[in-house]
């Protein structure tokens, strides 16, 4: 996705508050779309997106769950609703890792499955963030990979591969992470790993086994058969050693 369309993804998705567009000014407008165009991170990140339900058939699954006026609609970084996504690895310091990435990815698709909701909501921060985590023992192996072997300020202690459900007015979260999670058991299969960059743009690095050249496995066979003939004429030698 070019920058125009993701800036017009994120407004029309509501990543900007435009409840009231008639009412808002076009300066107001302007100036918003001007500065999501100049945006720059401080740092990389790679996630998993997730095709789960349509926005549409999402609204209707948490349809009555929050009370009116709890969830923070406008709220960057994405929810379920807008954006649902597994973050692997945030704090990524330089751009060219994308393609030293590339060695550490699983050749297969992951399998995930959704699990009960947690609650964050760290002191420091204005809003409580109600999240749902993810079984999949696989994405945790790949973010320690990452976090070994590329160069990141990820300053938390542990990873927990989870899913943010909704951002929510400081407070409010602890009347919803006891309840059920309606998306919990929703099993769902991720065949490639979204890098960002500083400037928004985004690089997709697919999980999948690459064909084999015939040179390739014309030398593969080559070797196959020196191994075999090798340990062959080992055991022809051990026998005669144990004979004598």
């Amino acid at each position: 996705m070019n920058k125009e369309k993701e800036i017009l993804y994120k407004y029309t998705l509501g990543s900007v508050n435009t409840e009231n567009k008639k009412e808002v000014k076009k300066e107001s407008k302007m100036k918003t779309i001007k500065t999501l165009l100049t945006e720059n991170f401080d740092y990389c990140s790679t996630q998993f997106d997730l095709k789960l339900y349509d926005k549409k058939d999402m609204k209707e699954l948490f349809k009555d769950f929050f009370d009116e006026g709890d969830v923070i609609e406008d709220m960057e970084g994405g929810n379920i609703f807008t954006e649902p996504h597994v973050t692997l690895l945030y704090g990524i310091k330089n751009e060219e890792d994308v393609e030293k990435i590339k060695k550490y990815l699983y050749k297969n698709p992951i399998e995930i499955q959704i699990g009960k909701f947690q609650l964050f909501s760290p002191e420091q921060a204005d809003y409580d963030t109600l999240v749902a985590y993810i079984d999949c023992p696989e994405i945790v192996k790949l973010h320690d990979k990452l976090r070994l072997n590329i160069d990141n300020d990820y300053n938390y202690e542990s990873y927990q591969p989870h899913i943010t459900i909704a951002y929510l007015k400081k407070g409010t979260g602890k009347k919803y992470f006891m309840k059920k999670n309606p998306l919990e058991g929703y099993e769902a299969v991720v065949s490639e790993l979204t890098f960002s960059h500083r400037d928004g743009k985004k690089t997709k690095l697919k999980l999948e086994r690459k064909e084999m050249k015939k040179s390739e496995l014309r030398e593969m066979i080559r070797e196959c058969i020196k191994e075999t003939l090798k340990e062959s004429k080992t055991k022809k030698v051990t026998k005669k050693t144990e004979k004598k």
